[in-house]
């Protein structure tokens, strides 16, 4: 697979027009170096068989089938491969998409759509976070309401 950048929808739904070409995009940028590993735990056998459809594997070691999907954060949707690419693209070529535009865009119900959502800003969102250090400086900001619209045992006297 070329390292493209897709510039539009219509780019990738191009690159990708089945379920077959997805799997494999996801395999080659997982096992870049061409040797496929079991993901399974405890096993990371490097051996395994490639099914007829291009898509499961089955480890000569211990005998459980995977995908490409297999213990990332697709996994166990039912979700096909190329909604979850296009979902993607969306999150990351906008600043910000709500459920109901990205249920919309690909097809799917507002739930299904808040689900991809949050595995998706969860896989975005692995990074560590850094502390502030030396001298931080804010605006000056005023946060809550006037005395009079406040409940009656937190008003100021």
């Amino acid at each position: 697979m070329s390292d493209t950048s897709y510039k539009t929808i219509l780019d990738l739904v191009k690159e990708f027009p089945d379920e077959r070409s997805c799997h494999q995009y996801l395999a080659s940028q997982r096992w870049d170096t061409g040797e496929i590993i079991c993901p399974h735990d405890n096993c990371g056998h490097n051996q395994s068989y490639v099914f007829a459809d291009g898509i499961r594997y089955k480890c000569k070691k211990c005998k459980t089938l995977f995908t490409a999907k297999t213990d990332t954060f697709m996994e166990g949707s039912k979700l096909s491969t190329i909604k979850w690419l296009l979902a993607m693209y969306l999150v990351m070529h906008k600043k910000g998409i709500s459920s109901v535009q990205l249920a919309k865009d690909i097809g799917v119900t507002q739930k299904t759509a808040w689900f991809v959502l949050q595995r998706v800003r969860w896989a975005l969102g692995n990074e560590d976070e850094e502390p502030f250090e030396g001298n931080i400086q804010l605006d000056e900001t005023f946060v809550g309401g006037k005395n009079k619209n406040r409940h009656a045992n937190k008003k100021v006297k």
